[in-house]
């Protein structure tokens, strides 16, 4: 079976780290700005000041989620740390990511799609939302998630539960974004590209689409 399951960034909000940890600032926005509303992950980047060309394209220092935008980060330990890795002209902030689901099979499914990606493909469920941390985790492996690395995606418990047992071969992950200020990065994955994918059975991680045919 060569089914697929993919997670695509399809919107994301910035907002400056200190409008981020103010309670007031935060609640107005998760109250009033649709992406932010319906966010469920977020990314902590660093964005690097450029001499001559405004700022470079964002860093990820920290990915989360959360429910509980208004209290979750005025005493955010991971965003005060993330500005101790800035330099001087570095700006810190945070992305709200809206993210959809897609999936594909070839041949098709023997059990009922509906039922395998009931969860999965549901961006409100905390099942999908824990799936989707993880794999960008393990995808950009950001200096401040190290408690989070101590094992490999291929023996991660939701993984070999939900998705090696319902006939889920790839992982795909599509985070192509128009704009120089949405081309999150790390240090991990260099070269950059828009897709990555993971292979449950070869327990590898490619850049690119994987290959049905």
């Amino acid at each position: 079976m060569k089914n697929i399951l993919g997670y695509k960034i399809s919107n994301a909000y910035f907002l400056p780290y200190k409008m981020v940890i103010n309670k007031n600032i935060m609640d107005a926005f998760d109250k009033n700005e649709p992406i932010i509303a319906t966010s469920r992950i977020y990314l902590i980047c660093k964005i690097p000041k450029k001499m001559w060309w405004g700022y470079g394209e964002p860093e990820i220092l920290y990915v989360g989620e959360t429910f509980n935008k208004k209290d979750r980060f005025s005493g955010h330990q991971k965003l005060l740390e993330a500005t101790t890795l800035l330099n001087s002209k570095d700006t810190l902030g945070v992305y709200f990511l809206q993210i959809r689901c897609l999936s594909c099979s070839f041949p098709i499914l023997r059990k009922n799609p509906q039922d395998i990606l009931k969860d999965l493909s549901d961006i409100n469920s905390s099942t999908s939302i824990r799936l989707i941390e993880r794999l960008f985790i393990y995808l950009f492996n950001p200096p401040l998630n190290t408690n989070h690395t101590s094992f490999p995606i291929f023996q991660d418990k939701l993984v070999e539960e939900l998705l090696k047992a319902n006939e889920i071969r790839y992982l795909h992950i599509d985070i192509g974004m128009t704009g120089k200020g949405f081309q999150f990065w790390s240090k991990s994955v260099l070269p950059r590209t828009d897709f990555y994918y993971y292979d449950l059975v070869e327990k590898t991680i490619n850049r690119g689409i994987p290959q049905l045919f």
